[in-house]
């Protein structure tokens, strides 16, 4: 014999419907008989049976009220039981987080940072003063950075993925909020993620991903220091006393010393970021 499912929302006399100023309301009764030699393992076992109404189903169609909640109670002997829908249309469904889109935000970074090399219309050049030497401290100038924070629901932290990225420069173009970002603009800060939620019924976490963007990323300072490359060899740059200086002389990018202590050193680029792809995020 196998299980039989009956509805009783019209003979036993416990459902009902409301209309109210604000809402219409519903529910529906069913009785739900095991044969004696399979009763239920659970409560759940009730609740999954196949021909009752599914959750958030209409109560009939045009009708916009939904079920949303069902209660299974127990009749006797564990094989009857009876099980009531509630039905409203005020329900508010929940769609799933997985699928939200990320929600980008624009802000900003004020700082300072020391710098060696100025940027003249004319020309990078060191910044010394008129004899050509470092200042006794450092000059700074103020370090705005435009930051974009992306966040976005994940099933799961990929912390090794997460680890891979932060401090890593955009090795080719690519577009967040619209916005198309040129290569080496844009650099990823630590990444994170919080707790564990639910909505829906699925569990999900929002990861947080910070980008700083400015023109590059790239450092630039002078090329100085006390020896030179003669042939293959390095030796101390000497003075006119034939002694080694004492400072830093300039250098003109190839280790060779320049004529005077004066001259202006050739600027060194340095690429102090690793640069990765950043299409493995998918921004948009």
């Amino acid at each position: 014999m196998p299980t039989t499912i009956n509805e009783t929302t019209l003979t036993r006399g416990q459902a009902e419907a409301s209309t109210s100023l604000t809402d219409r309301t519903a529910t529906r009764t069913f009785d739900v008989l095991f044969p004696a030699d399979a009763p239920p393992a659970s409560i759940a076992a009730v609740e999954a049976v196949a021909g009752l109404p599914a959750m958030r189903s209409l109560l009939a169609i045009g009708d916009p009220r939904y079920a949303v909640k069902r209660t299974v109670r127990p009749r006797g002997d564990g094989l009857l039981f009876e099980v009531v829908y509630e039905y409203n249309d005020q329900a508010t469904f929940f769609e799933n987080p997985l699928n939200d889109p990320d929600q980008i935000e624009w802000g900003a970074i004020e700082g300072s940072e020391p710098y060696e090399v100025d940027r003249d219309p004319a020309g990078p050049k060191p910044v010394v003063n008129s004899a050509g030497q470092a200042f006794d401290s450092s000059i700074e100038r103020e370090n705005s950075n435009m930051l974009v924070t992306v966040r976005r629901n994940v099933a799961t932290f990929n912390a090794t993925q997460a680890n891979t990225y932060r401090d890593a420069v955009n090795a080719a173009s690519f577009t967040v909020d619209g916005v198309l970002i040129p290569e080496g603009a844009a650099k990823i800060g630590a990444i994170t993620c919080g707790g564990r939620q639910m909505r829906g019924g699925v569990s999900f976490r929002e990861m947080v991903i910070p980008i700083k963007i400015r023109q590059d990323w790239l450092q630039a300072v002078y090329d100085t220091g006390y020896y030179q490359i003669d042939g293959s060899d390095l030796v101390p740059i000497t003075d006119s006393a034939a002694l080694p200086v004492e400072k830093p002389w300039p250098l003109d990018g190839a280790g060779a010393a320049k004529a005077n202590a004066t001259d202006v050193p050739a600027i060194l680029t340095f690429y102090p970021y690793k640069k990765l792809a950043f299409s493995a995020w998918s921004f948009t």
